[in-house]
């Protein structure tokens, strides 16, 4: 009867631990995003920062920048998102500086910057023609 007992719990604790495996990151990610925070900071505190990101189903993304006065400049590419790491290249062939573990929560996509730790979020957002119009290619 001992022996029983011990196996029953054994089976408990091999089922309780199965359900507490860290599960796989398959959020998605595809979308239009707004900065909102850009290193821990509101996106318009000391330096104004405005960007837009656009991650496409088929792999491709754009990104429309401006940092501080002037044009939005557009940056554009092709990403992989596997096990909530995302990482890119430009489109002449440059990769991003970093990875990024991304994870979206609703309306919300927080990345992480893999090689500092930095944290940027975004909002869902779709791209004004204005910004898309204004900015200027700098692949």
């Amino acid at each position: 009867m001992k022996h029983i007992f011990h196996m029953l719990f054994l089976g408990l604790v091999l089922i309780a631990g199965a359900g507490c495996q860290e599960k796989e990151n398959t959020a998605d990610i595809t979308g239009e995003w707004k900065l909102d925070t850009w290193f821990g900071q509101n996106a318009e505190q000391n330096v104004k920062v405005d960007i837009y990101l656009i991650f496409e189903a088929n792999g491709g993304f754009e990104l429309f920048q401006k940092i501080g006065d002037g044009h939005y400049k557009r940056f554009a590419g092709t990403y992989t998102f596997k096990k909530g790491i995302v990482s890119g290249t430009y489109e002449k062939g440059k990769p991003w500086s970093s990875s990024y573990t991304a994870v979206v929560n609703g309306n919300l996509l927080t990345m992480t910057m893999d090689s500092t730790g930095e944290i940027c979020t975004y909002s869902k957002a779709t791209v004004p023609d204005s910004v898309r119009k204004d900015a200027e290619d700098y692949n």
